[in-house]
């Protein structure tokens, strides 16, 4: 049987160590949605994903990118077994998954302030930047259905607790999933 584990969450929470870490100690492979973000923009000839969404608008934007994505995570999904995906915020994938495969949404909550410093010691921009930058990135989310995918989530694991914990909740309810 396909599994699937999607790790959802504010930007700055910790998603993207937390899935390395997991595919690099388990037997899932990991997707990451900002890479394949990044892949979509340069594929229609911009630098970053938000100037593709700006400048392609939200309706074709989330049409195409819905198809990209889709088609990454089906190779992914006919390749492995397992797989855990870094974000995801396109509801209508998150439900079509949910319709075909064991999926496991866990949301990684933590508090604004906790996410901007995350982001502040890993970016090492000044304070304002990384707002505008978290900003930036949260809007997008928000635009392709963010809010919705964290409504389906199973789970909800509390991201202010050490790398270390939130690992072992979340590798407890994926053991038992």
């Amino acid at each position: 049987m396909k599994r699937i584990v999607i790790i959802v969450g504010k930007t700055g929470v910790g998603k993207s160590t937390l899935c390395r870490r997991i595919a690099d100690t388990s037997h899932f492979q990991l997707l990451s949605f900002a890479k394949a973000g990044k892949e979509f923009a340069r594929s229609k000839g911009y630098e970053h994903i938000r100037e593709c969404y700006h400048n392609l608008g939200k309706e074709i934007f989330t049409k195409d990118f819905t198809e990209f994505f889709s088609q990454i995570i089906n190779d992914k999904i006919n390749s492995f077994s397992n797989v855990i995906i870094d974000g995801l915020y396109v509801e209508s994938i998150a439900l079509k998954l949910k319709e075909q495969y064991s999926v496991l949404i866990i949301d990684i909550d933590a508090p604004l302030e906790i996410c901007l410093q995350r982001i502040f010691n890993r970016e090492n921009n000044g304070f304002i930047d990384v707002k505008k930058e978290y900003l930036s990135k949260e809007e997008l989310k928000i635009h392709l259905g963010s809010n919705a995918i964290i409504e389906l989530a199973d789970v909800v694991i509390d991201g202010t607790d050490d790398s270390d914990t939130v690992y072992n909740n979340v590798q407890r309810y994926i053991s038992n999933f």
